[in-house]
Protein backbone atom coordinates (compact mmCIF):
# COMPACT_ATOMS: atom_id res chain seq x y z
CA UNK A 1 0.00 0.00 0.00
CA UNK A 2 2.87 2.26 0.91
CA UNK A 3 4.06 2.16 -2.64
CA UNK A 4 0.85 3.69 -4.11
CA UNK A 5 1.33 7.30 -2.55
CA UNK A 6 5.09 6.93 -3.87
CA UNK A 7 4.47 6.42 -7.67
CA UNK A 8 1.66 8.97 -7.76
CA UNK A 9 3.91 11.47 -5.63
CA UNK A 10 7.21 10.46 -8.47
CA UNK A 11 4.49 10.72 -11.27
CA UNK A 12 3.78 14.19 -10.07
CA UNK A 13 7.28 15.54 -9.87
CA UNK A 14 7.79 13.56 -13.30
CA UNK A 15 4.72 15.23 -14.95
CA UNK A 16 5.52 19.17 -13.28
CA UNK A 17 8.84 18.83 -13.85
CA UNK A 18 8.93 17.52 -17.58
CA UNK A 19 5.92 18.47 -19.15
CA UNK A 20 5.43 17.20 -22.07
CA UNK A 21 5.10 19.63 -23.97
CA UNK A 22 5.92 23.70 -23.23
CA UNK A 23 1.97 24.46 -24.65
CA UNK A 24 0.59 22.08 -22.28
CA UNK A 25 2.63 23.27 -19.45
CA UNK A 26 1.83 27.38 -20.33
CA UNK A 27 -2.25 26.47 -21.28
CA UNK A 28 -2.48 24.58 -18.12
CA UNK A 29 -0.87 27.26 -15.73
CA UNK A 30 -2.88 30.21 -17.67
CA UNK A 31 -6.54 28.09 -17.25
CA UNK A 32 -5.73 28.11 -13.42
CA UNK A 33 -4.56 31.44 -13.23
CA UNK A 34 -7.65 32.78 -15.26
CA UNK A 35 -9.88 30.63 -13.01
CA UNK A 36 -8.50 31.80 -10.01
CA UNK A 37 -8.60 35.33 -10.84
CA UNK A 38 -12.29 34.92 -11.62
CA UNK A 39 -13.12 33.23 -8.73
CA UNK A 40 -11.18 35.13 -6.51
CA UNK A 41 -12.40 38.70 -8.17
CA UNK A 42 -15.89 38.14 -9.66
CA UNK A 43 -17.85 35.03 -8.82
CA UNK A 44 -20.12 35.33 -5.85
CA UNK A 45 -22.34 32.32 -5.93
CA UNK A 46 -21.01 28.94 -5.02
CA UNK A 47 -22.11 27.06 -8.09
CA UNK A 48 -19.88 28.43 -10.43
CA UNK A 49 -17.18 28.33 -7.52
CA UNK A 50 -17.25 24.23 -7.53
CA UNK A 51 -17.93 24.35 -11.05
CA UNK A 52 -14.47 25.88 -11.70
CA UNK A 53 -12.67 23.72 -8.78
CA UNK A 54 -14.14 20.21 -10.36
CA UNK A 55 -12.84 21.61 -13.94
CA UNK A 56 -9.32 22.41 -12.58
CA UNK A 57 -9.45 19.19 -10.79
CA UNK A 58 -9.88 17.19 -13.82
CA UNK A 59 -7.22 19.07 -15.85
CA UNK A 60 -4.59 18.58 -12.92
CA UNK A 61 -5.22 14.77 -12.70
CA UNK A 62 -5.23 14.56 -16.53
CA UNK A 63 -2.03 16.66 -16.77
CA UNK A 64 -0.30 14.26 -14.01
CA UNK A 65 -1.11 11.09 -15.55
CA UNK A 66 -0.78 11.98 -19.29
CA UNK A 67 -4.07 11.70 -20.19
CA UNK A 68 -4.02 13.94 -22.98
CA UNK A 69 -7.38 13.63 -24.76
CA UNK A 70 -9.12 14.10 -21.82
CA UNK A 71 -6.55 17.17 -20.91
CA UNK A 72 -7.22 18.67 -24.39
CA UNK A 73 -11.14 18.10 -23.65
CA UNK A 74 -11.49 19.26 -20.48
CA UNK A 75 -9.20 22.48 -21.63
CA UNK A 76 -11.66 23.20 -24.03
CA UNK A 77 -14.60 23.03 -21.36
CA UNK A 78 -12.47 25.69 -19.51
CA UNK A 79 -11.95 28.09 -22.31
CA UNK A 80 -15.78 27.87 -23.17
CA UNK A 81 -16.58 28.00 -19.59
CA UNK A 82 -14.39 31.76 -19.17
CA UNK A 83 -15.50 32.75 -22.16
CA UNK A 84 -18.82 32.55 -21.12
CA UNK A 85 -18.50 33.64 -17.41
CA UNK A 86 -17.03 36.98 -19.35
CA UNK A 87 -19.57 37.45 -21.90
CA UNK A 88 -22.42 37.03 -19.05
CA UNK A 89 -20.74 39.06 -16.93
CA UNK A 90 -19.09 41.70 -18.86
CA UNK A 91 -20.39 44.89 -16.61
CA UNK A 92 -18.59 43.60 -13.38
CA UNK A 93 -14.96 43.16 -15.93
CA UNK A 94 -15.49 46.49 -17.36
CA UNK A 95 -15.86 48.31 -13.93
CA UNK A 96 -13.00 46.35 -12.81
CA UNK A 97 -11.33 47.29 -15.36
CA UNK A 98 -11.66 50.71 -16.95
CA UNK A 99 -13.33 52.79 -14.32
CA UNK A 100 -12.02 53.28 -10.47
CA UNK A 101 -12.79 55.72 -7.49
CA UNK A 102 -11.08 59.29 -8.20
CA UNK A 103 -10.29 61.32 -5.52
CA UNK A 104 -10.89 64.17 -7.65
CA UNK A 105 -14.07 63.09 -8.70
CA UNK A 106 -15.48 62.13 -4.72
CA UNK A 107 -14.68 65.75 -3.69
CA UNK A 108 -17.62 66.89 -6.05
CA UNK A 109 -19.72 64.00 -6.09
CA UNK A 110 -23.70 64.60 -4.50
CA UNK A 111 -23.11 63.21 -1.38
CA UNK A 112 -20.46 65.50 -0.61
CA UNK A 113 -22.57 68.13 -1.14
CA UNK A 114 -23.82 70.49 1.70
CA UNK A 115 -27.61 69.29 2.30
CA UNK A 116 -28.97 72.69 1.32
CA UNK A 117 -27.26 72.62 -1.97
CA UNK A 118 -27.79 69.50 -2.86
CA UNK A 119 -31.47 69.88 -1.89
CA UNK A 120 -31.35 72.77 -4.59
CA UNK A 121 -29.76 70.97 -7.29
CA UNK A 122 -32.76 67.80 -7.04
CA UNK A 123 -34.98 70.44 -6.83
CA UNK A 124 -33.74 71.63 -9.82
CA UNK A 125 -32.91 68.37 -11.70
CA UNK A 126 -36.74 67.04 -10.60
CA UNK A 127 -38.39 70.53 -12.23
CA UNK A 128 -36.61 70.07 -15.72
CA UNK A 129 -37.32 66.24 -15.98
CA UNK A 130 -41.36 66.79 -15.12
CA UNK A 131 -41.05 69.18 -17.98
CA UNK A 132 -39.30 66.83 -19.89
CA UNK A 133 -41.89 64.15 -18.86
CA UNK A 134 -44.70 66.06 -19.82
CA UNK A 135 -43.42 67.13 -23.27
CA UNK A 136 -42.68 63.42 -23.91
CA UNK A 137 -38.58 64.54 -24.62
CA UNK A 138 -36.55 62.18 -24.69
CA UNK A 139 -33.62 62.69 -22.34
CA UNK A 140 -30.26 60.66 -20.04
CA UNK A 141 -29.22 62.41 -17.77
CA UNK A 142 -26.52 60.78 -15.39
CA UNK A 143 -25.43 62.11 -11.72
CA UNK A 144 -21.49 61.13 -11.44
CA UNK A 145 -20.63 59.36 -8.20
CA UNK A 146 -17.37 58.25 -6.87
CA UNK A 147 -16.33 56.88 -10.16
CA UNK A 148 -14.50 59.38 -12.34
CA UNK A 149 -16.80 59.65 -15.73
CA UNK A 150 -14.08 61.52 -18.02
CA UNK A 151 -13.40 58.54 -20.19
CA UNK A 152 -17.06 58.78 -20.75
CA UNK A 153 -17.09 62.93 -21.05
CA UNK A 154 -14.20 62.91 -23.76
CA UNK A 155 -16.89 61.20 -26.09
CA UNK A 156 -18.99 64.15 -25.73
CA UNK A 157 -19.25 68.06 -25.94
CA UNK A 158 -17.94 70.01 -22.61
CA UNK A 159 -19.72 72.85 -21.22
CA UNK A 160 -19.06 73.10 -17.57
CA UNK A 161 -22.32 75.01 -16.81
CA UNK A 162 -24.20 76.03 -13.56
CA UNK A 163 -27.26 73.46 -13.46
CA UNK A 164 -30.85 75.12 -14.02
CA UNK A 165 -34.15 73.61 -15.31
CA UNK A 166 -34.19 75.31 -18.72
CA UNK A 167 -30.42 74.73 -19.54
CA UNK A 168 -31.47 70.71 -19.20
CA UNK A 169 -34.59 71.20 -21.60
CA UNK A 170 -32.48 72.61 -23.96
CA UNK A 171 -29.92 70.41 -24.19
CA UNK A 172 -32.61 67.78 -24.91
CA UNK A 173 -34.28 69.57 -27.09
CA UNK A 174 -34.92 67.85 -30.62
CA UNK A 175 -33.41 70.81 -32.54
CA UNK A 176 -30.39 71.01 -30.41
CA UNK A 177 -26.90 69.40 -31.53
CA UNK A 178 -26.47 67.93 -28.04
CA UNK A 179 -29.76 66.06 -27.49
CA UNK A 180 -28.87 62.98 -28.51
CA UNK A 181 -26.66 61.25 -25.30
CA UNK A 182 -26.64 61.77 -22.26
CA UNK A 183 -25.60 64.98 -20.17
CA UNK A 184 -23.27 64.39 -17.28
CA UNK A 185 -23.67 66.51 -13.58
CA UNK A 186 -20.62 66.66 -11.42
CA UNK A 187 -21.31 68.46 -8.12
CA UNK A 188 -23.52 71.92 -9.24
CA UNK A 189 -22.08 71.66 -13.16
CA UNK A 190 -23.63 70.07 -16.20
CA UNK A 191 -20.24 68.80 -17.16
CA UNK A 192 -20.31 67.47 -20.66
CA UNK A 193 -23.72 66.71 -23.16
CA UNK A 194 -24.07 64.33 -25.87
CA UNK A 195 -21.94 61.67 -23.99
CA UNK A 196 -22.15 57.99 -25.37
CA UNK A 197 -22.52 55.57 -22.94
CA UNK A 198 -21.76 51.97 -24.11
CA UNK A 199 -24.93 50.53 -24.07
CA UNK A 200 -25.50 46.91 -21.77
CA UNK A 201 -25.79 43.78 -23.09
CA UNK A 202 -28.29 42.39 -20.49
CA UNK A 203 -31.52 40.62 -22.09
CA UNK A 204 -34.26 42.65 -21.80
CA UNK A 205 -38.04 41.89 -22.13
CA UNK A 206 -40.83 43.93 -23.39
CA UNK A 207 -40.41 47.32 -25.46
CA UNK A 208 -37.42 49.95 -24.31
CA UNK A 209 -35.03 52.28 -26.10
CA UNK A 210 -31.78 52.96 -27.20
CA UNK A 211 -31.75 55.62 -23.86
CA UNK A 212 -32.66 52.88 -21.23
CA UNK A 213 -29.86 50.20 -22.51
CA UNK A 214 -27.30 53.33 -22.25
CA UNK A 215 -28.54 54.33 -18.72
CA UNK A 216 -28.46 50.54 -17.92
CA UNK A 217 -25.17 50.49 -19.18
CA UNK A 218 -23.49 52.85 -17.32
CA UNK A 219 -25.09 51.76 -14.24
CA UNK A 220 -23.63 48.22 -14.43
CA UNK A 221 -20.07 49.57 -14.52
CA UNK A 222 -20.09 52.76 -12.21
CA UNK A 223 -22.09 53.65 -9.07
CA UNK A 224 -23.89 56.88 -11.40
CA UNK A 225 -27.28 57.30 -11.21
CA UNK A 226 -28.70 58.08 -14.60
CA UNK A 227 -32.23 59.41 -15.03
CA UNK A 228 -33.95 58.28 -18.52
CA UNK A 229 -36.89 60.15 -20.18
CA UNK A 230 -39.18 58.23 -22.62
CA UNK A 231 -39.58 60.54 -25.63
CA UNK A 232 -42.63 57.91 -26.53
CA UNK A 233 -44.42 57.84 -23.10
CA UNK A 234 -43.02 60.70 -21.01
CA UNK A 235 -42.15 57.86 -18.32
CA UNK A 236 -39.02 58.35 -16.07
CA UNK A 237 -36.71 55.63 -14.86
CA UNK A 238 -34.15 55.86 -12.68
CA UNK A 239 -30.60 53.36 -13.54
CA UNK A 240 -28.22 52.64 -10.95
CA UNK A 241 -26.34 49.75 -9.01
CA UNK A 242 -27.01 47.67 -12.14
CA UNK A 243 -30.49 48.08 -11.61
CA UNK A 244 -33.23 49.91 -14.38
CA UNK A 245 -36.54 50.88 -12.44
CA UNK A 246 -39.83 52.85 -13.32
CA UNK A 247 -40.80 55.88 -11.62
CA UNK A 248 -44.02 57.39 -10.94
CA UNK A 249 -42.84 61.55 -11.83
CA UNK A 250 -44.87 62.77 -9.05
CA UNK A 251 -42.62 60.52 -7.07
CA UNK A 252 -39.13 61.27 -8.33
CA UNK A 253 -37.73 63.94 -5.93
CA UNK A 254 -38.42 60.96 -3.40
CA UNK A 255 -36.49 58.67 -5.59
CA UNK A 256 -33.60 59.96 -6.43
CA UNK A 257 -32.99 61.25 -3.02
CA UNK A 258 -33.27 57.49 -2.29
CA UNK A 259 -30.65 56.43 -4.67
CA UNK A 260 -28.71 59.18 -3.44
CA UNK A 261 -29.13 58.24 0.45
CA UNK A 262 -29.12 54.09 -0.36
CA UNK A 263 -25.49 54.50 -2.52
CA UNK A 264 -24.26 57.28 0.04
CA UNK A 265 -24.84 54.92 3.09
CA UNK A 266 -23.29 51.68 1.34
CA UNK A 267 -26.65 50.33 0.23
CA UNK A 268 -26.59 47.36 -2.36
CA UNK A 269 -29.18 46.09 -5.03
CA UNK A 270 -29.32 42.91 -6.63
CA UNK A 271 -29.11 43.61 -10.57
CA UNK A 272 -31.94 41.26 -12.03
CA UNK A 273 -30.98 39.13 -15.31
CA UNK A 274 -33.86 40.29 -16.84
CA UNK A 275 -35.76 43.87 -17.34
CA UNK A 276 -39.16 44.56 -18.09
CA UNK A 277 -39.97 48.67 -19.34
CA UNK A 278 -43.55 49.51 -20.19
CA UNK A 279 -43.35 52.05 -22.85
Amino acid sequence: MSLVPTILFNEMSNRWSQPKTYVEAILLIALISIALVFMVIFIKRPRPIIAYSIVIAILLLCFIFDMEYAFFGFSLVAIIFTMAFMFVNMGEIRKFLVLKPSNNSKDFAFNSIDKEMKKGYVDKITEAVKSLSNSKTGAIITIERSINLDEYIKTGTVINCPITPELLETIFYEGTRLHDGAAIIRGGLIVAAAVFFQPSNRGLTGKYGARHRAALGIAEVSDSITIVVSEETGRVSLAYNGVLESVVIDEFADALNKALEAEYNGGTRAPTSELTIEE
